[in-house]
């Protein structure tokens, strides 16, 4: 069986530390004694526990603006969070500067690089939002390793939703002799590639992924 590696991006090719991000919105509040209930109200808010329902996956669908989704984290913030400071506006300006935050992982493009070298096939399947595909994609080195790979946005789907993988096998031209291994950091996406019938890893750091991998195809 033939090795085909997709790897995720956000936190496992791609710095994705969505607590350390929020951190910068809890600042904007003028009272400090609450820090850590307020930082909890605003992972809730915005990204309401990574919900494949929620903004935030609407919001890597393409299927709304970051105005909207900016006003809906406000307004639940507003009841969460009454002590919160910030404005509508803060919140947009705040998810408009993350791209630039994300960046490589140097242990990883140095995992890909070495995959590459022994002619291991490598796709992406990446939740991303619209506004951020320029600024990833603009990591040439990164994106210079996979053979091809699919952004929510650009789909309309996401995962963990199964049509996502359908979508992903019949474009990356998977067949049942291929031996499938997807790696991401998120456990439901993970659980929904296994159901999906690909090997998947739950990723935690780069070298106990790379260890699974070559006990899994018996190297």
């Amino acid at each position: 069986m033939k090795l085909k590696l997709v790897f995720d991006l956000g936190g496992v090719a791609i710095e994705w530390t969505p607590g350390n991000f929020v951190n910068d919105l809890c600042q904007l509040q003028s009272r400090q004694e609450n820090l850590d209930r307020l930082h909890a109200a605003m992972m809730d808010a915005v990204f309401q526990d990574f919900s494949p329902s929620s903004d935030w996956t609407q919001f890597d669908c393409n299927k709304i603006a970051v105005e909207q989704l900016a006003r809906n984290i406000f307004h639940r913030l507003r009841s969460s969070a009454p002590e919160w400071d910030g404005s509508a506006l803060n919140i947009q300006d705040w998810i408009g500067a993350l791209p630039a935050r994300l960046r490589p992982i140097e242990a990883t493009l140095s995992w890909l690089g070495q995959l590459q070298d022994e002619q291991v096939p490598l796709y992406f399947l990446s939740n991303m939002p619209k506004p951020f595909v320029a600024p990833i994609t603009s990591h040439r080195q990164l994106f210079s390793y996979f053979d091809d790979g699919i952004f929510s946005c650009d789909v309309g789907l996401a995962k963990p939703q199964a049509e996502i993988f359908r979508l992903a096998a019949a474009r990356f031209g998977f067949t049942s002799s291929d031996n499938v291994i997807f790696i991401d950091d998120n456990k439901a996406n993970v659980d929904a590639a296994r159901q999906f019938g690909w090997e998947a890893v739950h990723h935690l750091n780069v070298q106990e992924s790379i260890n699974i991998i070559k006990r899994s195809i018996g190297c």
